[in-house]
Formats: structure tokens, sequence, C-alpha cells
């Protein structure tokens, strides 16, 4: 497996070092590929064939975008249109399932940095209802061209109704709430590229709210955007603004409980958690979510008082057994530990290997040295925890 791993590092190493090649080769010699594209794209080609004739599809369609989008960004006839449709058949041609989206993207970002806006809407409304940053994009550029038209002037009292780009944005946005996209990162976008985009899905974002603000997916969306972002100021507004307007959407308390627990705010991962009990007064979820907090904090009587309920909502005995076993770690109960393995081990030898791969941490944690007791401790809970969202089949409604 480590082989694996390595051998694949070796080759992305490698196929970086063919792209920037190609890329100096382009600052220095565009406007002779800019006359003779399909030629250019030839000895690309054969240039990856020669070095990795085992490329895979997505690999190799991405070598090819990125190569375009550079022609795209250092060509003297970026502003031309004609130059991008002779630009974007080329490189559909090469793709292999063709397709010219990423240089779409990239060209109609470039417009909206020149304020072209009506061009950037041609470059990107294919791809409006598959993809949430391209598709925020696009209500961006209606609400900018709204902005620019100027206002006729009626007698009488002034027209209150919204404007063609304005319902568009508003359609555009109901659009997205419908096919609900999932977020798509886009590897061809250099940093510059990436800022336009981050900085006008937070500004549209903000304008669905106010048009929008009982449609819980335009929170989902911000809050995976602020994930992968890591920006974790934006996350907590976001998720605290989503348990204002969705206090009993279980989706978003189990975001709560978790970003709770991770700051160590045991009361208000407990208020959470006396939330969900009452929304789903039937469900294991709530349960097991107790027994989590017991075994963090470490008290008994929660524990058990929990894990009554739990048998009685019919959590599976192995995921108890388990927990049992987790306690007893965490307690510094070795004896109690040992024989709950035993048991496991016993009862469940198809699941044996989960709890050997627990022993290793196990044996740190009774080693007497704190820094590995935490460790191991933390580690135990977080591949219990995994496990438990699996059995549970938690966030796959």
């Amino acid at each position: 497996m480590e082989d694996m791993v390595a051998s694949d590092a070796i080759q992305q190493e490698r196929l970086k070092q063919l792209k920037d090649r190609f890329f100096i080769y382009i600052l220095k010699n565009n406007e002779a590929i800019n006359r003779s594209l399909p030629v250019f794209f030839g000895h690309v080609e054969s240039a990856i064939d020669r070095a990795f004739p085992r490329l895979s599809d997505p690999e190799y369609n991405l070598f090819f975008d990125e190569i375009a989008c550079q022609i795209f960004r250092t060509s003297a006839h970026i502003d031309e249109p004609l130059f991008n449709e002779r630009l974007g058949v080329a490189l559909s041609r090469m793709k292999r399932g063709g397709g010219r989206g990423a240089l779409d993207l990239v060209s109609g970002l470039h417009r909206i940095r020149r304020e072209n806006y009506p061009n950037a809407v041609e470059h990107l409304k294919k791809y409006q209802h598959h993809d949430p940053l391209v598709g925020f994009a696009l209500v961006f550029c209606y609400m900018m061209i709204d902005l620019r038209r100027p206002r006729i002037e009626s007698p009488g009292e002034p027209d209150s109704r919204p404007s063609e780009m304005a319902l568009n944005a508003r359609e555009q946005l109901m659009e997205l709430s419908f096919h609900r996209p999932k977020l798509i990162i886009h590897p061809v976008l250099n940093a510059e590229e990436q800022a336009v985009l981050d900085g006008i899905f937070w500004k549209v974002y903000e304008q669905a709210r106010e048009w929008f603000p009982h449609e819980r997916w335009f929170i989902t969306i911000a809050l995976t955007k602020a994930e992968h972002e890591r920006d974790t100021g934006r996350h907590n507004s976001v998720l605290k603004e989503a348990m204002e307007y969705f206090p009993e959407d279980i989706f978003f308390m189990r975001r709560s409980f978790s970003d709770a627990l991770s700051k160590g705010s045991i009361e208000s991962a407990a208020l959470i958690l006396q939330t969900m009990i009452k929304v789903l007064p039937d469900d294991a979820e709530p349960i097991y979510y107790g027994l989590k907090l017991a075994l963090i904090t470490g008290k008994n009587q929660i524990f058990y008082r929990f894990r009554k309920l739990a048998i009685i909502r019919g959590l599976p005995p192995y995921l108890l057994l388990l927990l049992d076993y987790a306690f007893e770690v965490l307690q510094m109960n070795i004896e109690g530990a040992s024989q709950k393995r035993e048991l496991f081990i016993t009862q469940y030898p198809r699941l044996g290997y989960i709890i050997e791969s627990l022993q290793y941490l196990e044996e740190d944690a009774f080693s007497g040295v704190s820094s590995r007791q935490k460790k191991s401790q933390k580690a135990l809970l977080s591949i219990i925890d995994r496990f438990a969202m699996m059995v549970l089949k938690v966030g796959e409604e």
C-alpha cells in the first residue's frame, strides 16, 4: 500500500513538472500557439502519451484543462469571443469525452473581473444547475446587470416590481435550491480566480438569505463552503444562523452538537442534546449522542442512564458492548476493559478487526504516560464514533 501511495505521489510530481514546462513554453510562444491551437494540443497529447501512457481519464482531462486555461490567461486575444471559441473547440476535441467547462469558468470569471457581465452569463449559464459556485456567479452577474441598467422614471407611484434581471437572479437561486448540487472544487483556478469566486459566493449567499430566509439548502451549502475554506469564524456564524432559523432541524443540531464538543462546551452540547431528544423521541441517534457525551465527561450516572434508553431504543448489542469497552478504557479500568474486549471478540468474531485496532490504543491508554494516554483516548473515541455513525446510518437521509 505504501508503495502505491509513493508511486502516485511521484507521478503527480512528474505531471506537475511537465505542466510547468508547458506553462513556460506558453508564456514565451503565446502568439504562435494562438495561430495553431490544434497543432500545439497535438504536441501536448504526444508528450502525455510518451511520459504517462496509462494516465487515467480524469487526470488526462485535467491536464488539458489546465493547459487551455493558461493559454487563455496569457493570450493577447483574451477578450475576443472568436479566439475563446476556437480555444474551446480545440480543447473539446482533445479531451476524452469532450467538454470545456473549466475554460468557460475561467473565461467567465475574467469577464466578471472586467465587469462584462452579459458576456460572463453566456459562458456560465450552461452549468447553472450543476455547480453551486457557478450558479452563484451567474446570480451575481444578473444582480450587477440589474444595478447598471438605467431606471425609467414613470409618472405616478414608483414601480416596486423587481426587474427582469432581478427575477432571473431569484429564479436561478430557486433552481439551485431545487436541484441542490454538491460543492465542486475547481483545481484549474489560480489564487486570484478562486478569490473572486469565493467573494461572489458569500455576497450572493447574503442575498439568498434575504430573499429566501426559510430555504435551508443555502445554509447547508454555506456550511460546506466555510468548512472547505477552513474559515472557523464564517462557519460559526452560519451555524448560529442555522440554529436560529431551523432550531429543530436534525442536520443542524448534529453539526452544532459536534461543534460544541470540539470546543469543549459541554453545557451547550447538553442543551442541544435535550432538544434532539424532544424532536426525535423515538430515535436511537440522540441516545447515542448521550452515550458519547457521557464517554467524554466520564459521568457514570449519565452513561448508564443513556445505556438503558439505548436498549429500549434498539441500539445494536454489539455497538453497546463496544461503547461499554470504551467506557472502561476511558475510566482507566484495565480489568474491566480486558473483560469487555474478550467478550466482544467471543460474541462478535466477525467484528474482531475493530477491537484489534482499538487494542493498540488501549495499550497506550494504560501506559502510564500522560501524552500517550490522551492521544490514544482521543483516537479511540474517534474510531468508535465513525463506526457508530455507520451503524446508525447517520447522515444518509
